[in-house]
């Protein structure tokens, strides 16, 4: 009896906490782009298994209603087994069949085994070239939820958790502070706060106080009188003014400074505010949501922020999660972004369920995954702008270098704690984790013939020829980026190899050669051409 075979009855986990796990299998990309987001789930315990192939098993959509089995005909029926075992890994079987499977964007096939720290973030595994799936623990198991409320998509538990504050919160008429890393959505919370309150029928105002100069915040908070300051030609309204009886959403609030913080406890305090060159302060009924990036208790520490302001503000306080910290979310996101901006462009038709091959290849979803979003949900919207008006006219969505490359300028400029962005060819054997401590040469001292020199002896292979050269492969990816002459298969039209096709005929390898790219790069970029 095989290892995958077996059933362990005696293992228990040690605390509830374990004994509350779950693994669940999201899916990620599909044909037909109404399974993205649905899912399946055993309870995590040694012993348990989980069968993946075109018809086992079936999933749910968010609403909890069957959304049946995979059916895709690139999927074999021979599945791929998952066992939880005692010591918490999961053991993964890949059989061999005619489907290909990639495991975090890795070819694989056989035994291997998962760590339980590598369920947490999730393991994507692509079946076909035209779906993907996502596998990771949680805590609880997932509960029918709409996917979308407020605007707010996805059903991660963080999602969810954000939905029901919003709920909960709404009604209550108190200020409401949102923390989170920018681009994580802080002003679509605070119009659905706004939605689900009393004033909801009344006007919602977003300032973002970092706009605004300096010596001009107190007028346009608050208003002004004529002759109030040179330039002041007219008494003019202020934002509180305008927000009467609705919501008023301060953004950046972080950057408020010294003077405008006191007027601005004083009107949460007291429901006042003076209008600069005012004799005496009037009432408005203004509910205060105010959002920051910012670690307002070490501005606090400085002197630059109040404590009382902080503490009024915070009279709920919500802490939204960032995209890295939702990985099952993220392909919802990004087809219901790409489908908003294919529309204008005329070009919906794109995403229909019925093309031969599908418009997005499950391996463009699989790095979107395991990229980390410094810029969050803001980040990857921006992303699906660009890329529906770049591919629009193309047979396939694919990320260019060009894409690539400002995403790797985004993890730069977001610190060194975020985690690498890397194509499917920089990663090394499948799950083994990097090496630390090597010292590699500058990769900016070494100069572009010796690189190609080392490309074309190891075939344009990324590792070999990165180990050859010393440098690390990311480094090196960026070199091929800004080198002259230099392709990559990923960016080869189909009317180009058809053409060399046609004069060198279907070797792989001596079709590898005449394009100087990688021969398994080629040979996946004919996969997903439908040309093998």
């Amino acid at each position: 009896m095989s290892d995958l075979d077996r059933t362990v009855s005696h293992f228990e986990p040690p605390n509830a906490q374990a004994e509350s796990q779950y693994l669940q299998v999201t899916v990620l990309c599909h044909p037909d782009l109404r399974r993205v987001g649905e899912s399946t789930s055993v309870r995590y315990k040694a012993g348990r298994t989980l069968k993946l192939s075109r018809t086992t098993p079936e999933f749910s959509n968010s609403e909890g209603t069957s959304g049946g089995i995979l059916a895709e005909r690139r999927i074999s029926r021979t599945p791929l087994t998952l066992l939880i075992e005692e010591d918490g890994a999961l053991a993964i079987n890949v059989p061999a069949t005619g489907t290909r499977v990639l495991i975090d964007r890795k070819r694989s096939s056989g035994l291997m085994t998962i760590e339980p720290d590598r369920l947490e973030r999730g393991v994507v595994i692509e079946l076909g070239g035209a779906t993907a799936l996502l596998i990771f623990r949680r805590g609880e198991r997932p509960k029918s939820a709409s996917a979308e409320t407020w605007g707010l998509l996805g059903q991660s538990p963080e999602i969810v958790r954000i939905r029901k504050e919003i709920a909960r919160v709404g009604e209550v008429d108190v200020p409401v502070l949102l923390r989170g890393e920018t681009g994580t959505g802080k002003e679509l919370v605070a119009r659905a706060l706004h939605a689900a309150s009393r004033r909801r029928d009344r006007p919602f105002v977003a300032v973002n106080m970092a706009a605004i100069a300096k010596d001009l915040v107190s007028a346009e908070l608050f208003g002004a009188t004529a002759g109030a300051y040179s330039g002041a030609a007219k008494t003019r309204r202020g934002y509180f003014h305008e927000a009467a009886g609705g919501t008023l959403f301060l953004d950046e609030i972080g950057d408020v400074q010294g003077e405008v913080q006191t007027a601005l406890l004083r009107a949460i305090e007291t429901g006042e505010v003076q209008a600069v060159g005012a004799s005496r302060p009037e009432k408005i009924d203004v509910r205060i949501v105010a959002a920051t990036d910012s670690n307002l208790e070490t501005a606090i520490q400085r002197g630059n922020f109040r404590a009382p302001l902080l503490h009024r503000l915070a009279g709920y306080e919500m802490v939204l999660p960032s995209l890295a910290d939702r990985p099952e979310d993220i392909a919802i996101l990004f087809f219901s972004f790409l489908r908003e901006e294919l529309a204008p462009l005329g070009a919906s038709s794109l995403l229909s369920s019925s093309r031969e091959q599908p418009f997005t290849p499950a391996s463009v979803i699989a790095e979107l995954v395991a990229y980390s979003w410094p810029g969050n949900v803001r980040q990857l919207r921006n992303l699906a702008r660009q890329l529906a008006i770049s591919c629009q006219d193309r047979p396939h969505l694919e990320l260019s270098a060009q894409v690539r490359h400002a995403m790797r300028r985004a993890m730069q400029a977001s610190g060194p704690t975020q985690r690498d962005f890397e194509t499917a060819s920089d990663k090394g054997p499948p799950l083994r984790e990097p090496k630390v401590g090597r010292r590699y040469r500058d990769p900016n001292s070494v100069p572009d013939d010796e690189i190609l020199a080392a490309l074309r002896q190891h075939q344009f292979r990324i590792k070999p020829t990165a180990a050859d050269l010393n440098i690390a492969r990311s480094s090196l990816h960026d070199r091929i980026d800004r080198m002259p002459g230099v392709r990559r298969a990923s960016t080869l039209e189909r009317k180009e190899i058809m053409k060399l096709l046609a004069e060198h005929g279907t070797e792989v390898p001596e079709l590898a050669a005449v394009l100087e790219v990688s021969p398994e790069a080629l040979k996946r970029r004919m996969r997903d051409l439908g040309l093998l």
